[in-house]
């Protein structure tokens, strides 16, 4: 082998050295769906058979289930176009509000209290009723009965801009419209060992904040007065798979030598 092949040999493994430790680095592929949404749709129910788990009064309907795909990483949300939901009980007229939820402190509910219930977590939320929520499972059905993660409240969902979200399996979100106040989506990182993600609302009884949030809140229930549904879009973001680039960069090696050879 004389010089110039040797040359020519090194070069060609460099470029493929270089292209797979950079591979991790390439432009990540998405997987889109639309879910519809209807706003009966208890979170509580995750992983449940039928609406009779943990025994809740108006209990409401399953939640909508997405099968989260192999190798995602993140996902995120547009529920612009969840704008007609409604509730509440029979105490305060109908109101609507979309996927963001509303404020009810014109009638002394001062936002959302709900406890843990069927292994899925509770929420607090000051000033804010009726939002889009969203939980991850793995395929194992949940326990039921009162019981679950730690709550999230409003102070874990800032505004800012590049906003991450580490949720527990089993432990509740706020995903709203899914937009910050810059009309960028946050990003919901999957849990390892999560294979299911779970679409509803989180309800109870004056939501747990008659007169004021403090204390532990209601059990959820009364779903039976909501109405209303629409579309929600989901993006699952992926890294491509690190054998890919190994393959693809052995590849573009063999290419280079056989032209150094040339």
């Amino acid at each position: 082998m004389n010089q110039s092949w040797r040359n020519s040999l090194f070069r060609a493994l460099s470029i493929a050295t270089i292209a797979i430790a950079v591979g991790t680095s390439a432009p990540a592929s998405q997987i889109l769906g639309t879910a519809n949404v209807d706003a009966s749709m208890n979170l509580f129910l995750s992983g449940q058979p039928d609406n009779t788990a943990g025994g809740l009064t108006g209990p409401g309907i399953l939640p909508v289930v997405i099968d989260v795909p192999l190798g995602a990483i993140f996902v995120t949300f547009d529920g612009t176009q969840l704008t007609d939901l409604t509730c509440c009980d029979t105490a305060i007229p109908p109101l609507t509000n979309d996927a963001n939820g509303r404020s009810l402190s014109d009638f002394n509910i001062f936002g959302t209290n709900i406890q843990s219930f069927n292994g899925i977590s509770g929420i607090i939320f000051n000033d804010r009723v009726m939002f889009l929520a969203g939980v991850f499972l793995d395929d194992n059905t949940p326990a039921t009965g009162p019981g679950g993660p730690a709550r999230l409240t409003d102070a874990n969902f800032p505004e800012g801009p590049g906003f991450n979200l580490w949720p527990q399996l089993g432990q509740s979100f706020f995903v709203g419209d899914g937009l910050n106040a810059a009309n960028d989506p946050f990003r919901y990182i999957v849990p390892t060992g999560a294979t299911r993600l779970f679409l509803g609302f989180l309800d109870g009884a004056g939501f747990g904040c008659w007169d004021s949030c403090a204390g532990d809140g209601v059990a959820p229930g009364v779903y039976d007065d909501n109405a209303g549904s629409g579309p929600v879009d989901y993006a699952f973001t992926m890294v491509p798979e690190p054998s890919t680039w190994v393959l693809f960069s052995l590849g573009l090696a063999g290419v280079a030598v056989r032209r150094f050879r040339r």
